[in-house]
């Protein structure tokens, strides 16, 4: 198997490919400039088998590939599944060592690409040299009744629920762009992290008007003081962006606002919510308070010296 990158006239057909998911649909891709890449995956044979999604984010001579911003993953699919437990085993492995190859050969100065957790076997990337780091993230199962999935919810979490109820905390689930935009980049700006301004106002365009977007907006006496922002396929809905009014008094209204969100996605009928994982201890916390199962996936790092290294220098 090769990875073969999608020219400009091949785009159609890229996302034309069944099954496809969110992350490579024609919608989510347009909120991308051109620097979204987008490939193929073809067998020995020339048949694309699969295909996923990735950003060139260099600057200068240095190329680098990373997860595009704001997406969960690189939107990795396949288009069979196999008769059998070992058939399906080794074509994705195949899979995974094509993008090992292509990783290795394309000279890209630094890469950094996440898969779902649902591609758990990352063998030929380690075989190969490739970094392959698990991360965590929560799921909750949103098939399970609905005071299961409250019981499960740590009691200090519940506590600031109850109280936002008790005050009467109405939550909104129209979708407002730009009072959302502007929480959301405001807290973004106070924590000093690079938006893609751009993107983001993309990605909050599409999730307001795509049937794919989930908003839950908490508001008291008729002023927004918080929002949570999800994007779901037909299973899995992912808590893409939250914001606080941070001259709010109430240190409850995000709790409220993610909840919300949460029992909209199941009352939706989506199977899973993914709270997309935290390397940062506070979020981390926040995030394993509601009770769900943490689960791992895969981010996989390299490229060429010293651009690997000096990315981990600047995150110590």
């Amino acid at each position: 198997m090769k990875v073969v990158e999608v020219n400009k006239k091949d785009e159609e057909k890229f996302h034309g490919l069944m099954p496809g998911n969110l992350f490579t649909s024609a919608g989510w891709c347009r909120c991308y400039d051109d620097k979204l890449s987008r490939f193929f995956i073809r067998d020995e044979g020339g048949k694309t088998v699969g295909g996923f999604i990735a950003y060139n984010a260099g600057v200068g001579r240095v190329r680098t590939l990373i997860t595009p911003p704001y997406s969960p993953h690189i939107g990795l699919f396949v288009l069979e599944n196999r008769n059998s437990n070992s058939k399906e085993n080794s074509f994705r492995k195949q899979v995974i060592d094509a993008i090992a190859d292509f990783l290795r050969s394309a000279g890209y100065g630094y890469y950094k690409l996440e898969f779902a957790p649902e591609w758990n076997d990352m063998q030929p990337m380690i075989w190969k040299k490739i970094s392959a780091v698990v991360r965590y993230t929560y799921r909750i199962d949103l098939k399970k009744d609905r005071d299961d999935i409250i019981s499960h919810i740590d009691s200090k979490t519940r506590n600031m629920i109850s109280k936002a109820e008790r005050e009467f905390l109405q939550v909104d689930h129209r979708f407002d762009v730009l009072a959302g935009l502007k929480m959301i980049t405001h807290n973004l700006s106070v924590k000093k992290v690079f938006t893609h301004n751009n993107i983001l106002e993309n990605i909050i365009r599409f999730t307001a008007t795509e049937e794919n977007g989930l908003w839950s907006t908490a508001r008291q006496d008729g002023h927004d003081i918080a929002i949570n922002v999800c994007v779901h396929d037909r299973q899995v809905c992912y808590n893409l962006l939250s914001a606080i009014d941070r001259d709010a008094k109430q240190n409850y209204a995000g709790t409220f606002s993610l909840y919300s969100s949460i029992l909209k996605a199941k009352d939706g009928g989506l199977s899973i919510f993914d709270f997309e994982g935290s390397s940062v201890p506070e979020i981390e916390r926040f995030f394993r308070s509601f009770g769900g199962e943490l689960t791992s996936y895969f981010t996989v790092t390299g490229g060429k010296w010293p651009w690997p290294q000096l990315q981990r220098l600047r995150k110590q």
